[in-house]
């Protein structure tokens, strides 16, 4: 879509969207930055924003401005300049197929990858699978994609964007298991080690020591800070910055590749973005989840993100690690009771009935909310595992004894012999949380299910004896979901859906695909296509090269195959089978 006519894009809101992102020093080229693109904030308040969420601070909010300190966007001084063809920001699988592809098929072009990371794979690293499917025609792609459309669960925005994806699965696929090499578990579903670790560290290891990759230049510990550009619509660069010698360089480049990764370790920009408190209420998960790439895209054409979604997935009882069992039993398992500050339920706490037991969103809007479980409930997890299906560290019959030796100790559980005693320990209303307990406890005696909230009545389950248990529930952050806009070729565009020249984004740091609802699998997959199909794309329209139409190997990928969709995602309880 074209702009109409007459348009003018101001750019207030991006352009004050960062206190202190200021334009610094004569002696960066103007070439190479344009001085309308990053104005001196430092004297200007932000203003409301236009986008989903706070977009820039809006009166009334928490936040009236991001403190930024790793400046991005903020243009420094400095007589350092290196050139590439390509600059890849992030080590993830985006930025890596990106890098390798890029190399592979263009031969001469010299390749930065970067990572501010001290090593590669970023959230990678804590990533399951990539799950190998049968390869698509684009027939079977976009009515799969539709299909995903319409499933109320999967929160897929953009079914075409998605479609693509599907459709270039067998070549990805095959490039990446196949030609690259890298290795499945035994089950065929999950990467080897059951996380993207071993793949990661492969890739690398043929970067740095097969010759088809040596005009890749690998550095870690080294930060994209802004984009260089000559107008809003044209990038020609990045500046870096030396983490260790904390020195900057202009690099000018023919294409930049953002593959940045989310924004779920930086949880006090993501409440700026969002409008949700879930500094107060999340957990960090990952590794330079940052939003450093959509803070970068505010000083192009694109401007402010309109959506970013944060994806809570699992839940922990405040200040446990997620590895603690007796945190998954008190605040993971699908036959749990949770209640808000007045003591009462607000929702069906199996849901979403998918494979993930996600952390909806209505837990974010409470002031508080605990998870109550009686020795019925601590019981069975000891008996027969985790509720939880894929959340598999405790799939098996666990014990829990050690843990709740020192539950005194733990100011975040509280332990009662009676409802009303369990009330008065956690602060709630007495005769609301008491009288909401036994509406709860008559429906799962009678074994009919939930009759406020429709839960299952496989997971309707009585809490039984005492000692009661509650615990506070925190999200834990695993990603966010949408983000910087792109097309079909991964280029960023603006909000009409003009490519921005020379700027490309991937992976989980895009929109088009989940919004709030993390979907086992998706990210990587996501991720792979982005990386693959920006690299063909940049080799052919920036590099002036052509790609080989068997740049991903003699087929496309064929198996084997893990059984993804026969994942159990509902393991009966005792004596409900």
């Amino acid at each position: 879509m074209r702009k109409p006519e007459g348009f003018k894009q101001t750019g207030t809101d991006r352009r004050s969207f960062l206190k202190g992102a200021a334009l610094i020093g004569a002696g960066v080229a103007a070439t190479s930055v344009a001085a309308a693109c990053t104005p001196d904030a430092k004297t200007e308040e932000p203003t409301t924003g236009t986008g989903g969420g706070t977009g820039g601070a809006t009166a009334g909010t928490k936040y009236t401005t991001y403190s930024n300190p790793d400046e991005i966007g903020t243009v420094h001084e400095t007589s350092n300049e290196e050139t590439f063809d390509v600059v890849v920001v992030g080590t993830g699988v985006t930025g890596l197929s990106c890098a390798m592809l890029t190399a592979e098929q263009a031969p001469d072009a010299k390749v930065l990858l970067i990572d501010k990371m001290g090593g590669p794979g970023g959230n990678t690293n804590l990533a399951e699978l990539n799950g190998p499917v049968p390869s698509m025609t684009w027939d079977e792609a976009l009515a799969a994609a539709m299909e995903r459309n319409d499933d109320v669960e999967m929160d897929l925005t953009d079914p075409f964007l998605y479609a693509h994806v599907l459709a270039d699965k067998g070549k990805d696929l095959a490039w990446f298991y196949t030609e690259r090499g890298v290795e499945l578990a035994d089950d065929l579903l999950f990467y080897k080690g059951h996380n993207g670790t071993l793949a990661v560290k492969g890739l690398v290891e043929q970067i740095e020591t097969d010759p088809a990759y040596a005009n890749v230049d690998y550095r870690l510990n080294t930060q994209a800070i802004t984009l260089l550009t000559s107008d809003e619509h044209t990038v020609t660069g990045v500046q870096i910055k030396n983490t260790t010698s904390e020195e900057y360089t202009n690099v000018t480049a023919k294409a930049v590749m953002l593959a940045t990764g989310g924004m779920g370790t930086n949880l006090e920009l993501l409440s700026f973005y969002t409008g949700e408190d879930v500094v107060e209420k999340s957990v960090k998960f990952g590794q330079g989840q940052d939003g450093d790439g959509h803070l970068m895209v505010e000083y192009t054409a694109h401007g402010h993100s309109k959506s970013v979604d944060p994806t809570p997935m699992w839940a922990v009882v405040k200040d446990m690690a997620l590895e603690s069992a007796l945190s998954c039993c008190i605040a993971m398992q699908k036959s749990g009771l949770y209640v808000n500050q007045a003591g009462l339920r607000f929702h069906d706490e199996s849901f979403p009935k998918g494979a993930y037991p996600e952390v909806d969103h209505s837990m974010m809007q409470q002031g508080r909310v605990f998870s109550i479980v009686g020795q019925n409930m601590i019981d069975q997890f000891q008996t027969e595992g985790s509720n939880a299906p894929a959340f598999y560290y405790f799939q098996v019959p666990t014990d829990l004894s050690e843990e709740l030796a020192q539950v005194d100790s733990n100011p975040n559980i509280y332990v009662a012999d009676t409802f009303e005693d369990l009330a008065e320990k956690i602060g709630l209303p007495v005769d609301a949380f008491v009288e909401q307990i036994n509406r709860y406890e008559a429906d799962a005696k009678a074994g009919t299910g939930d009759s406020e909230f429709g839960k299952d009545a496989r997971l309707t389950v009585p809490l039984g004896d005492p000692p009661y248990y509650a615990g506070e529930i925190w999200s834990i952050m695993m990603q966010t979901n949408s983000g910087i806009r792109i097309n079909t070729d991964c280029q960023v565009v603006d909000p009409y859906y003009v490519p921005i020249a020379g700027l490309y984004a991937g992976g989980i740091a895009v929109s088009g695909f989940n919004t709030s609802r993390y979907t086992g699998g998706t990210s990587q997959s996501v991720g792979l296509w982005s990386g693959c199909k920006a690299a063909r794309v940049i080799v052919e329209n920036e590099l002036g090269g052509t790609v080989a139409d068997d740049w991903y190997g003699p087929k496309e990928y064929d198996g084997p195959y893990g059984d993804f969709m026969g994942m159990e995602l509902l393991k009966p309880l005792p004596g409900q089978e």
